[in-house]
């Protein structure tokens, strides 16, 4: 009688813990998924793209972007150009979130010349993810999009820039 006593506390106590870990609740498998056609955009914020896979709006008013302390990677990266130079060329930035759906950023140009302009693309390869022309004055812009590349690229092209005062096209991702 005591070999069975032992027997059954024995598998009582291997299958008890599968039990208690069979009854905890299975995470949403959708809890990642961002429904970009109902998304919450800052008060002065004038929605410039908005589709399934993303949004991208100009805002002079502080995002709803994670701050700068938070636990999110972020990753900066910049080009500048010269005063007086009308020139097109790229630079790429890291993808600091290949794994889960969602990726935020911020396309800003800072110049002493408030008319200074350029069109920012952002694109992984063959998809394009972002495109915007920009001014100095308009605020920055910011994008929330799903992608899984590594390495993405942002190709600029000046349209507008001052003799005296050069511009530094900046691109924000986390």
């Amino acid at each position: 009688m005591k070999r069975f006593y032992v027997l059954f506390v024995a598998l009582f106590l291997c299958i008890f813990p599968t039990m208690a870990f069979a009854t905890e609740p299975v995470e949403d498998v959708n809890s990642n998924y961002v429904d970009y056609m109902n998304y919450d955009f800052p008060a002065d914020a004038v929605v410039l793209y908005q589709g399934e896979d993303g949004v991208i709006y100009q805002s002079k008013e502080q995002s709803n972007m994670p701050a700068l302390a938070s636990t999110y990677s972020m990753v900066y990266e910049s080009t500048w150009i010269n005063a007086g130079k009308y020139q097109t060329g790229n630079f790429s930035i890291q993808n600091p979130h290949t794994i889960i759906n969602k990726t935020q950023g911020t396309f800003k140009i800072e110049s002493e010349y408030s008319g200074a302009t350029a069109q920012m693309v952002l694109h992984s390869g063959v998809s394009l993810l972002a495109n915007k022309t920009l001014k100095a004055s308009d605020g920055e812009v910011h994008f929330e999009f799903q992608s899984h590349a590594k390495d993405l690229v942002i190709t600029y092209y000046v349209q507008k820039i001052s003799s005296n005062h050069g511009m530094r096209l900046m691109c924000w991702l986390w």
